[in-house]
């Protein structure tokens, strides 16, 4: 679970909570997020040059592992962008352009990561647009077919193939919480059960985290909103419309957490998080 913890407090206060998800994840079929096998390459599409897919799949530490992402459709301009993440919110690595002789323009490659730990890694596959915490409907439309294929992980030791864990906590729709970030861990992973046609706002509270970002996946991994600076720096998905029935998914973070794999992000501290149904598709 989370080591690295800014108030002690809080974190005794969240540990159960943490547990609580991360066991859910494993269990609950809710969850339509790809999981990938080692070697596997998979081909899907964006629809537009702002979107973001999420994925799963398990390693065990020492594994050096290539993840790559590149468009199928040269034509489309497309231009990759690939996240990789532990299981508690680290932000290990990242790519923009590949060092490959293949298409250093237009695709991406995490090239030769060592795993630093045994367990469930998440990668964002993304286009520099999309990286950049804006909403979806904010770009024009695609399609934009893309492949992606991560190898040499190897499946630890007693684990689900069919599984992944996180840590983090669960907060239900009329709720609100109590999150951190920091250098190490930069992301909080936040899920919620939602029912399609619901509509709500989901907002954060800046605190000792002065400037936050919220990123929210529908149960088959697919980035349905993104918000940096909605109210001053706080950041808010408000009437958004949920898709499907099933559990969602949310990184809430601060501004420039990607650059914790480098770093250099700024942030560390805490910040609030509430979640409130403002409607339904049946206006009800």
């Amino acid at each position: 679970m989370r080591t690295h913890k800014p108030l002690l407090l809080l974190a005794l206060a969240l540990l159960l909570l943490s547990f609580a998800s991360a066991a859910a994840a494993q269990d609950d079929d809710a969850y339509l997020l790809p999981i990938l096998a080692d070697g596997e390459t998979v081909e899907e599409s964006f629809l537009t040059t702002n979107d973001a897919h999420l994925y799963a799949f398990q390693g065990t530490a020492g594994d050096v592992v290539t993840i790559s992402m590149q468009p199928t459709d040269r034509d489309s301009f497309l231009d990759p962008y690939i996240i990789l993440l532990g299981q508690a919110g680290a932000v290990y690595a990242y790519n923009d352009d590949s060092e490959s002789d293949k298409d250093p323009a237009f695709s991406a490659e995490i090239a030769a990561f060592e795993l630093p730990e045994t367990g469930s890694y998440f990668i964002v596959a993304t286009t520099l647009v999309g990286s950049m915490n804006f909403g979806s409907e904010d770009t024009e439309g695609g399609p934009y077919p893309y492949s992606l294929s991560a190898s040499g992980f190897t499946l630890p030791e007693g684990a689900d193939p069919e599984s992944f864990l996180y840590s983090g906590s669960s907060v239900e729709i009329g709720q609100s919480n109590t999150l951190y970030s920091n250098g190490v861990e930069p992301i909080y992973f936040v899920d919620f059960m939602g029912v399609a046609g619901q509509v709500i706002d989901v907002k954060t509270q800046t605190d000792t985290v002065t400037d936050t970002i919220l990123w929210l996946f529908a149960p088959n991994g697919i980035r349905i909103a993104a918000n940096d600076d909605s109210s001053g720096t706080a950041a808010e998905l408000l009437a958004v419309e949920l898709p499907e029935d099933g559990k969602y998914f949310m990184f809430a973070t601060g501004y420039g957490f990607i650059t914790a794999a480098d770093g250099d992000y700024a942030q560390d501290g805490v910040f609030g998080i509430s979640l409130e149904q403002v409607g339904s598709a049946s206006g009800k």
